[in-house]
């Protein structure tokens, strides 16, 4: 998979992340982040992403942007303009703060899936 239809996949994965009858057909379900001994499962990569926002949210200035993909795709508002409310923020500093929570968690499930770090329980690993 390349790094864009890696990007495309996460982005609807996140959109459907409550949703795993529509997880099932995302094409993540055949990367890494998917797998379990030797089988993909979709509660693996239902894990395997919030996992990844957790740990997003526990790195330095990495608080504000895991609240904001709890808010938006974990424990999800109706609306992104209701998960700005929620959150207390002006829409476009939550839009700001997405964005950037998107690319930071893609960075990070982009390096699990070609194996350069690896996920385990809630602590990031690097090397093989």
């Amino acid at each position: 998979m390349t790094r864009q239809a890696f990007t495309e996949a996460l982005r609807q994965a996140l959109r459907d992340l409550n949703q795993p009858d529509r997880l099932r057909a995302n094409a993540l379900m055949g990367s890494r982040l998917a797998m379990e001994y030797d089988e993909a499962t979709v509660n693996r990569l239902i894990d395997t992403v919030i996992r990844a926002i957790e740990h997003v949210a526990r790195e330095p200035r990495g608080a504000g942007l895991g609240r904001v993909m709890d808010r938006t795709y974990v424990h999800a508002a109706p609306t992104q303009e209701a998960a700005a409310a929620v959150l207390d923020l002006p829409f476009s500093t939550y839009r700001r703060h997405l964005s950037r929570a998107h690319e930071r968690l893609t960075d990070l499930l982009w390096a699990v899936e070609i194996g350069e770090v690896r996920l385990e329980g809630l602590h990031l690993k690097t090397g093989q």
